[in-house]
């Protein structure tokens, strides 16, 4: 089963057992976010600890890949543990949205915020990499 699921196309989303939480699979590549109407962007900021922290959180919503809207998620930068979502205005996200959903995240948490995924379909993609520092040697896997 394992040998099968490294053989699916990485724009697919799989979801897998881990320990009573849900581990998702997400794009990663740029070039595949197809969720955008905007120029695809990812943002590198915080360790590796802290980044995988906040992909756990996101995996354990229970309503995560349920939304009928292409959705946008961020993530509070001071501890990269409380998240929130915001729904595209349409069926691909702008720039506007990515600026309103940080806007409203940082009202929410009282916190800097940072882009951390997007939900299209039940395709996830991730956009929130570790500081530059951390992951000049190579691809970082958010679920790994």
């Amino acid at each position: 089963m394992t040998s099968l699921i490294r053989m699916l196309p990485i724009a697919l989303c799989v979801t897998l057992p881990l320990g009573g939480a849900l581990a998702q699979q997400c794009v990663t590549d740029e070039k595949r976010f197809d969720y955008l109407d905007a120029s695809p962007q990812k943002f590198l900021m915080g360790t590796p600890e802290a980044v995988k922290g906040a992909y756990r959180q996101f995996a354990t919503s229970a309503t995560a890949l349920k939304t009928g809207r292409t959705t946008q998620y961020f993530v509070e930068i001071a501890n990269f543990a409380q998240i929130t979502s915001r729904p595209c205005d349409g069926p691909f996200c702008e720039g506007m949205d990515t600026l309103r959903g940080l806007n409203e995240c940082s009202q929410q948490t009282g916190q800097r915020c940072a882009p951390l995924g997007a939900v299209k379909g039940r395709t996830l993609y991730c956009v929130l990499e570790p500081a530059f520092e951390y992951n000049k040697n190579g691809r970082f896997l958010p679920f790994d």
